[in-house]
């Protein structure tokens, strides 16, 4: 299930859901670079388009009844990559099929060819900030234009989280900060294959690691915060927080940072600190009512209206936090 890391309004964020046979309009909703398409057969475009851009990436599914061309002549400070749906779309130079993960680093600009009826998921991300996110977590990125292969059911897992962003269905409420790391990361294990970490660190400075985190996470959970300024703040790759941080508490940071925030707006609601169930969701970082309901009914037993409902009491963390 998602582990939302925190949850604000988005400001700069472009979405697009659109059927389509004007070229022109493809053209002039692509964000990430100057692009050229070029119809190669006869009829309907039939251009089905699920897009979201933010400053420093656009993801985009797309699927074309008629072949298509797309061009970027020059060189562009992207780092792109694609999965084929169905089809075999084409990515110069790039052996992309419907069964592997394309990747290129915007040398050579941009040449990809859809044949009739393709169907393909594409992102770029901005170079420099990608290269700031792999230093971080120690990752590595891809020096020339390739691809790897991924076991069937990894790469339909990545297709379908993909798609639902693309689509609107997952990570809604992130912030477009809190996407870029997302999606940064779930790229970056993709490219590098994400073992178990070797233990690194003894095990006073293993504590010391996890707890500098959750002091931070406990004075300010109600605050935007990502995987990568945890890893930043600790100064560890994300391998390593993550590898000590379930070796020290059995849940990852995400985990903890979600459980910490719903027993948080447990107490409020249970000591009737709050009028409205969204006002304690929103003061704990989780402003979607919804999804704040539905995790806080998981973990709990009961619902969040429920709770603020019962005459006043008093509340006590649970010894784990």
């Amino acid at each position: 299930s998602e582990v939302v890391l925190t949850e604000t309004e988005m400001h700069s964020r472009v979405t697009d859901h659109y059927r389509t046979d004007d070229i022109d309009l493809l053209r002039d909703r692509y964000h990430a670079a100057p692009i050229d398409f070029l119809q190669l057969d006869p009829g309907s475009l039939g251009a089905r388009v699920n897009a979201i851009a933010t400053p420093k990436l656009e993801l985009r599914e797309a699927r074309f009844d008629s072949g298509i061309l797309n061009i970027i002549e020059r060189p562009i400070d992207r780092f792109g990559i694609a999965l084929g749906v169905s089809g075999n779309p084409q990515l110069f130079g790039t052996p992309l099929t419907n069964s592997n993960l394309a990747y290129i680093n915007g040398r050579n600009g941009v040449f990809a060819r859809l044949p009739a009826g393709g169907e393909w998921l594409n992102l770029t991300m901005d170079q420099a900030w990608l290269r700031e996110v792999a230093a971080v977590h120690d990752y590595a990125i891809p020096s020339g234009d390739n691809s790897i292969g991924l076991p069937t059911t990894q790469r339909n897992a990545l297709i379908f989280k993909l798609r639902r962003i693309a689509l609107q269905k997952e990570c809604t409420t992130f912030s477009d900060e809190q996407l870029e790391d997302a999606l940064a990361l779930l790229l970056l294990r993709e490219l590098n294959a994400l073992d178990t970490c070797p233990n690194t660190l003894n095990p006073g400075s293993c504590w010391a690691v996890v707890h500098e985190v959750v002091d931070y996470i406990h004075a300010n959970y109600a605050e935007p915060m990502t995987l990568t300024k945890l890893c930043q703040l600790a100064n560890v790759s994300e391998r390593t927080l993550r590898y000590h941080f379930l070796k020290t508490t059995g849940l990852n940071p995400q985990q903890y940072l979600s459980k910490y925030r719903l027993h948080r707006a447990y107490a409020l609601l249970a000591e009737n600190r709050v009028a409205q169930v969204a006002d304690a969701a929103r003061a704990c970082g989780i402003p979607h009512t919804g999804r704040f309901s539905q995790y806080f009914k998981a973990m709990f037993g009961e619902s969040p209206s429920q709770v603020l409902r019962q005459p006043k009491k008093a509340y006590r963390e649970p010894q784990a936090f």
